[in-house]
């Protein structure tokens, strides 16, 4: 037998046609339940559609030309349909931005820890983040606000520090991989995290600068590819601290 579920009174407006009055209340019998997960999916699979769409309007647009109202033409809803989840176009920007650099933290991470050798979890690593933007590249502009010819100057300051913070964990790996493999003659522990920060940074600026040579098609020009400058920059760190 189907159990029964639990029945509450609520008060309502007296306008509402149909309902019952008793002693001056105007009440309804109306089952309270509390949202069912597939209500929630439907949510949840509405905030995804929107930050899709939001994603092709900003590959086409760049961040500065793009509107709520062009998202949501893209989306197939209405911009009242879109601002109960997001305040505006920036906090949509942040919000993919953010998933993609919890995706990007995630493989370099994992990538980095299933190496033993601290040279080999280093080089892994920079691996993974290489990759990882080679193979999405909707998501390397994302990152490097090259969508649109718009200048972008940030996403509100709350919005660009936690997206900063999240960008320096990711590359913190990079750091904690070289703190492992220092020069000889540092002891210090202080001068060995100085100089591990100033080789996350350059690996990091190395990496920027060969996706940035891929996405502007530069690489064609100067007759290379990639991944052939990868493997030169892998090579370099190998036989910098073999």
């Amino acid at each position: 037998m189907a159990s029964l579920r639990p029945r509450h009174r609520v008060s309502i407006p007296i306008a509402l046609q149909g309902l019952r009055k008793v002693d001056n209340t105007v009440t309804s019998d109306i089952d309270i339940m509390p949202r069912s997960s597939e209500q929630t999916r439907t949510s949840e699979d509405r905030r995804q559609a929107i930050l899709q769409a939001a994603l092709r309007v900003f590959e086409s647009r760049g961040l500065a030309d793009a509107s709520m109202r062009a998202i949501a033409l893209e989306a197939g809803c209405t911009t009242g349909a879109i601002y109960p989840l997001f305040d505006g176009k920036e906090h949509i920007y942040a919000q993919l931005l953010e998933g993609s650099l919890q995706r990007l933290f995630s493989a370099v991470a994992e990538t980095s820890a299933s190496e033993v050798e601290p040279l080999a979890s280093l080089c892994g690593a920079a691996r993974a983040w290489f990759e990882y933007y080679l193979e999405r590249p909707a998501e390397s502009d994302l990152g490097l606000y090259l969508h649109g010819s718009g200048t972008v100057k940030g996403l509100g300051k709350e919005r660009d520090e936690h997206l900063n913070a999240l960008l320096v964990r990711t590359l913190d790996v990079f750091k904690v991989c070289f703190m492992r493999i220092p020069p000889a003659g540092l002891d210090d522990p202080a001068e060995i995290e100085a100089w591990a920060r100033a080789e996350r940074d350059a690996l990091f600026a190395t990496l920027v600068g060969i996706l940035l040579l891929e996405r502007s098609r530069r690489t064609t020009s100067i007759g290379t590819d990639a991944q052939t400058l990868w493997a030169t920059v892998e090579r370099g760190l190998v036989e910098r601290f073999r």
